[in-house]
């Protein structure tokens, strides 16, 4: 009995440090968020978006939206979530991206205002492991009155 214990102890150590190390990883390890920039406009769901992001690693994660309003200070607005998906390394988000396409259009119209927008994404690691996570927030944008 001894002897087997003796044959399986190196491998359980060294999953036992592999997974440990994990947590030590950053987020950036997966995911990497330079900026998401929208436009003005006035239409909330169209209006033109721009992510400056590198997915490192392939991940299943998930990931909320955050939308303030400027009323003299920020906000709530609303919110968005999705996720159960792929993020697989070294795709690109998409050339033509709009507000309403990125928050699954769950939060428009917006009313006319200045706007800000937060999102995080949860990097859903191995099930034994906490999650990571990596935020990014906007600029302020405006959202004018539709004038059709």
């Amino acid at each position: 009995m001894r002897a087997n214990v003796l044959k399986i102890w190196p491998g359980f150590l060294f999953l036992v440090l592999f997974l440990s190390a994990l947590q030590f990883w950053p987020a950036s390890w997966w995911l990497e968020v330079a900026s998401i920039r929208v436009d003005n406009g006035s239409d909330s769901s169209k209006l033109e978006m721009y992510i400056d992001r590198k997915i490192n690693h392939s991940f299943i994660g998930q990931w909320d939206i955050v939308i303030r309003r400027w009323e003299g200070e920020w906000v709530f607005a609303c919110s968005a979530t999705g996720g159960g998906g792929n993020f697989i390394a070294d795709s690109k988000a998409p050339k033509h991206l709009t507000l309403g396409s990125w928050t699954d259009k769950q939060c428009h119209p917006l009313e006319p205002g200045r706007y800000m927008i937060s999102k995080t994404w949860k990097i859903q690691l191995l099930g034994l492991m906490p999650d990571k996570f990596v935020t990014q927030t906007s600029n302020a944008f405006v959202v004018t009155t539709n004038d059709k």
